[in-house]
C-alpha cells in the first residue's frame, strides 16, 4: 500500500471510530437522563 493510500485508510477508521465513540457517549447521556429522570441514584 502506498504512503497516501494508507493515510487515507487511517483517516477513515479514524473518522469510523469517532462516530461509534460519539454513538456510545450519546447513548450513555440518554440512560444517564432516564435514570435522573426516574429517580434513581448512580
Amino acid at each position: 500500500m502506498s504512503a497516501p493510500a494508507n493515510l487515507e485508510y487511517l483517516q477513515q477508521e479514524h473518522n469510523r471510530l469517532a462516530v461509534l465513540c460519539r454513538l456510545l457517549i450519546i447513548e450513555r447521556l440518554d440512560t444517564l437522563d432516564e435514570m435522573s429522570a426516574n429517580g434513581t441514584r448512580l
